[in-house]
């Protein structure tokens, strides 16, 4: 009875640190998997932001300059672009973008109302990106787009 009191004080604290550094390490290994995976997501999401800021102020860019716009080129970003956002935004993202692309072509809005319209997604992305505290608004990003901003405000009706 001595031998086997003595073998089981020995070997069970043996076995119990073995059995907590596996379980240990299993949970360390699941949570990197975890981080992993986040990190990719959001690489994706990042990717497809961009890609909703680049196609705005391309289109932008284009009105200033009164180029025209290829509409089937921009057509075929907006479908890349809803297709990655619904699988990688955010809720609020997604609807903000959502909300956008159903009342644009209504002609229900006005071109400013259509500018706060793409402010506010620029707001949901920024949320998203890191700054879910951000104090960013309609005057900040419109007064880097808009030359005389301040001047020309009353006008676009801002």
């Amino acid at each position: 009875m001595d031998l086997f009191k003595t073998i089981l004080t020995t070997t069970l604290p043996i076995v119990f640190t073995g059995l907590i550094a596996y379980v240990s390490w299993l949970y360390q290994r699941e949570k990197e998997k975890r981080i992993s995976i986040q990190n990719q997501l959001s690489d994706k999401k990042y990717q497809v932001y961009t890609k909703i800021i680049n196609l705005f102020f391309g289109v932008f860019e284009d009105t200033i300059s009164t180029k025209k716009s290829n509409q089937s080129d921009i057509e075929a970003k907006m479908i890349e672009i809803v297709k990655e956002l619904t699988i990688y935004g955010s809720d609020g993202a997604l609807k903000q973008f959502s909300y956008w692309k159903r009342t644009a072509g209504s002609g229900t809005k006005t071109p400013t109302e259509g500018l706060k319209d793409f402010v506010d997604i620029l707001i949901a992305l920024r949320k998203d990106m890191g700054h879910p505290n951000t104090k960013i608004n309609y005057d900040d990003v419109l007064g880097m787009m808009i030359i005389d901003y301040d001047k020309n405000k009353k006008e676009l009706g801002l």
